[in-house]
């Protein structure tokens, strides 16, 4: 419905305004001079009026406008701002000139594809810390080959639904944490990845056939290469995830038995939100197993063989037992906690459930609803896995209790359920400091009720 711009004259102290899909008849000169936030999505014209006093704004978002250039030179810039939004404006052909924005921190141009080019202007923020390009039809021949030596305080690069090939060169980015590249399907290979980077998204990359050597991701803590129906393996990412708390490669169809086998072990399961894989096999040490529909039931052990993992700090610590004592070795230790895996699957394709995991102590008369994280399930009737751990510092299993293990998705329709087929439990046996964020676990503890029903002869034990 449009508007008059003289029932703003009034309003000389406005700070925020926000609009959609309003079109202004008039002067705009009438607006605040002390405007600080302009969202007006769907913005209907093709450049910003030269009388509009931009110079104090610190936020504007003109998101699904009809913008061809965002404003005209003059001295009415808005030099303060720091978070400029052009979502989805797809007439847009011109970006603007960026050495007028010295203080931007945020730039978000997802959707606009009519931008053929001028990317090389954007090595005059400096100050950038957040770059949205995806959608934007960028190709090979329109790629930032620059990019890594002209943003170095960027954080976050999202790159989705792009047609180029390759990367450009963002080892140089020193403080990039996330870069996302989802459904990039011409994008073959991912080399030379900053050491700084914490979270990776390649999900749907369907031409993806070369990763990175991760044998210096030091600080990667969320791994998400969904669908990625060419890739085999990930050199040395077996040997880095003590930090990692989330790998999703549900649909790598393509993986070496051997790159599987050698993510799946025991060593691996510290993992905060777990290892998600295409496959219906519980790996073979885990003790307990039950299939469709059924609880796992066990008894703990009094005590629980120490199988050392080969790390730094078990030599420091078998060398100071040996030092200190008349003992040679470690035979037995506490439990640490459990390890779970699940394999699952739905009769529909893009179906997402929360996964629980609950645990149920008989002895203690405790019980747990323990939140995992979501799953996704990617095409019907297709079999995934999902390996992760339960920290004992929160269920405090004890030698002697008899436990119940079971695993529900909620929040999926009724007819598009995931279920599980498989679940596996066993302990781990010496727990390593958790991960940070591995105590954020919502460990919801349920009021108890008595098991009556299940047969003392139900427990396994441990041989």
């Amino acid at each position: 419905m449009p508007k008059h711009n003289k029932a703003f004259k009034n309003m000389r102290h406005l700070k925020f305004l926000i609009f959609n899909y309003v079109k202004v008849t008039g002067s705009y000169r009438h607006l605040s001079k002390e405007l600080r936030l302009l969202c007006w999505h769907g913005f209907p014209l093709e450049v910003i009026p030269e009388d509009f006093d931009l110079r104090n704004l610190v936020y504007i978002d003109l998101s699904y406008s009809k913008l061809v250039r965002v404003w005209e030179d003059s001295d009415r810039l808005p030099e303060k701002l720091k978070v400029l939004t052009l979502d989805h404006s797809c007439n847009l052909s011109q970006l603007p000139d960026f050495s007028k924005l010295p203080n931007l921190e945020e730039l978000n141009l997802k959707g606009c594809k009519g931008v053929s080019g001028g990317y090389h202007s954007l090595a005059q923020l400096k100050m950038l810390d957040y770059l949205d390009l995806s959608d934007c039809n960028i190709t090979d021949d329109a790629i930032l080959e620059n990019l890594g030596s002209i943003l170095s305080s960027l954080r976050s690069l999202i790159l989705d639904g792009n047609g180029f090939n390759r990367l450009p060169i963002l080892s140089g980015l020193s403080q990039l944490e996330l870069l996302s590249l989802n459904h990039c399907t011409n994008l073959q290979a991912i080399p030379n990845l900053p050491t700084s980077l914490i979270t990776l998204e390649a999900n749907y990359c369907t031409a993806l056939e070369t990763m990175t050597d991760f044998s210096e991701m030091f600080n990667m803590k969320e791994l998400q290469l969904k669908d990625c129906l060419k890739l085999k393996d990930i050199p040395i990412l077996d040997k880095s995830l003590y930090n990692m708390h989330t790998i999703h490669m549900e649909g790598c169809t393509s993986l070496t038995d051997t790159f599987k086998e050698n993510l799946l072990v025991k060593r691996n399961v510290n993992e905060f939100g777990g290892i998600f894989l295409s496959g219906n096999d519980i790996p073979y040490w885990l003790a307990y197993a039950v299939s469709e529909d059924e609880t796992v039931k066990f008894e703990v052990p009094e005590t629980v063989k120490y199988e050392p993992p080969p790390s730094i700090e078990f030599i420091i610590l078998r060398f100071a037992e040996s030092f200190f004592t008349s003992s040679s070795s470690i035979d037995y230790i506490g439990i640490g906690g459990l390890a779970v895996c699940i394999v699952y699957s739905s009769d529909h394709s893009n179906c997402t459930g929360s996964l629980c995991i609950v645990v149920v102590n008989r002895t203690q008369r405790t019980h747990f609803c323990i939140w995992r994280t979501d799953a996704t399930v990617i095409a019907s009737h297709e079999d995934y896995l999902w390996l992760g751990s339960l920290s004992n510092r929160k269920l405090n299993l004890k030698g002697g209790d008899k436990v119940c293990v079971r695993a529900e998705f909620y929040g999926t329709e009724e007819d598009h359920q995931i279920k599980v087929k498989k679940t596996g439990v066993d302990f781990i046996e010496w727990e390593r400091d958790l991960p940070s964020g591995m105590e954020d676990v919502d460990y919801e503890r349920v009021p108890y009720e008595s098991d009556d029903d299940t047969d003392e002869e139900d427990y396994q034990t441990m041989p």
